[in-house]
């Protein structure tokens, strides 16, 4: 799990775009150089369904996310 504060939140939150926040939050902290931490906890098995994630497609999103924070936004 992961905690913010509400005012890093909603400097870094920024656009409109809603999809994978969590992963664009981090990346905009590691940016401003902002101290991160994680709190440690168990996640439970899967009881019956299945992964929702796709591996080609969320990695390549995943992969232009990065390059946009990095290299586009100034």
């Amino acid at each position: 799990y992961r905690a913010y504060k509400k005012s890093v939140i909603n400097e870094l939150k920024g656009g409109k775009v809603k999809s994978m926040i969590e992963t664009r939050i981090i990346l905009r902290a590691i940016r401003k150089k902002l101290k991160l931490g994680e709190i440690p906890g168990d996640e439970p098995s899967r009881i019956g369904g299945v992964r929702k994630l796709r591996p080609l497609v969320d990695g390549f999103k995943l992969l232009m996310m990065i390059l946009r924070e990095f290299f586009v936004i100034s």
